[in-house]
């Protein structure tokens, strides 16, 4: 033990470390990214598989909390230059767990530095598009509450934020959330869980039928101002939901009631359908 603690309890949870996608063609899918995101290419292997990563900073004791508390270890911790392990969530999610202290790499071994020769060729506004805010995990029905205990027990994460469908609701949607986060609150997990509407099925309940079960909804992408980034974002030909006008005059009379103020102008955003 340590000035009272014992070894590894002081161990991290860092950031999102990075989000691997499935796809059918990943340099169309790069191209894609970089074109309307502003993304750019750094590392390239060749065939990837999929999964939310975490960084960290003691995986060997976050592993075995893991395996502790009843945690299914994938692949257990492995070393080749860094080191890695991965955790089976929901669904066929999984999280790696990935400690870089002692790797000086470009990205994970394996990978080469991307030639950058054509990264924004274009000359189109950077989107400043900041870090991964938060990743939307949506459940079956009555399922959230023991997906959230998976991350308090498991991962060792808190209840940062919790809503009802009486707070989170329309006509025609409604859900119920938890968001887990870890102890710096740099990582944040929504889990949310359908609830029943009166006109349709929840937007929750569509996205868990199409899908199959539990998956990653969306990514949330964090920037400092977000009406410029949009602005970038449609100039490179990104699209947008169209938003009805009906929209902002409820945001208004919604911000009124509440007495609070936004930085940025309702009007703004309502000319630019933000």
């Amino acid at each position: 033990m340590k000035n009272g603690k014992k070894e590894g309890e002081d161990s991290r949870f860092i950031c999102f470390d990075h989000i691997r996608f499935w796809v059918g063609n990943a340099k169309q899918a790069a191209h894609w990214y970089r074109i309307n995101f502003g993304f750019k290419t750094f590392a390239y292997r060749g065939l990837e598989t999929g999964n939310v990563a975490f960084e960290v900073d003691n995986l060997d004791w976050i592993i075995e909390q893991a395996k502790i508390n009843g945690g299914k270890i994938v692949e257990d911790v492995t070393e080749d230059t860094d080191e890695n392990g991965s955790v089976r969530v929901y669904g066929d999610t999984i999280h790696t767990l990935i400690d870089r202290s002692k790797y000086r790499g470009v990205f994970l071994p394996g990978f080469k530095p991307a030639n950058e020769e054509t990264e924004n060729e274009f000359n189109f506004p950077e989107p400043e598009l900041n870090f991964i805010d938060h990743c939307v995990g949506n459940q079956p029905d009555l399922t959230m509450e023991s997906v959230a205990q998976w991350y308090e027990r498991v991962l060792v994460f808190h209840r940062f934020w919790s809503v009802d469908d009486s707070v989170i609701h329309t006509e025609y949607s409604a859900l119920r959330s938890i968001v887990m986060a870890n102890k710096e609150e740099t990582i944040k997990m929504p889990i949310n869980e359908p609830a029943k509407s009166r006109k349709a099925v929840s937007q929750i309940q569509e996205f868990v039928d199409y899908y199959g079960g539990a998956g990653v909804q969306h990514i949330a992408l964090n920037t400092s101002n977000i009406i410029k980034a949009i602005e970038s974002l449609k100039f490179r030909g990104l699209q947008f939901l169209s938003i009805p006008d009906s929209y902002y005059l409820n945001l208004r009379e919604r911000l009124d009631a509440a007495k609070m103020k936004i930085e940025e102008d309702i009007n703004i955003l309502q000319v630019c359908k933000f």
